[in-house]
């Protein structure tokens, strides 16, 4: 069966990585599968609520110019 969300992240994680971007991954809270997501430019921090391309649920996700993580929504 097809997952469009999965595809799709995969697809900008591929376009990310081909341009050259810091990528860093994390696990998720949700299914415990890995991640990748873009890094912020130091000093910068972003946090935004995710859907998890693997399972579909909702969590926090934090990222610095180091590190990634995820917290249960």
């Amino acid at each position: 069966m097809s997952n469009p969300n999965k595809e799709n992240y995969d697809a900008h994680i591929t376009r990310l990585k081909a341009l050259g971007a810091k990528i860093l991954s994390f696990n998720t809270p949700c299914c415990g599968k890995v991640v990748e997501t873009q890094a912020p430019v130091f000093p910068a921090a972003w946090a935004s609520q995710e859907n998890c391309p693997h399972c579909g649920k909702l969590y926090l996700k934090t990222s610095t110019a180091r590190e990634a993580f995820a917290t249960p929504e």
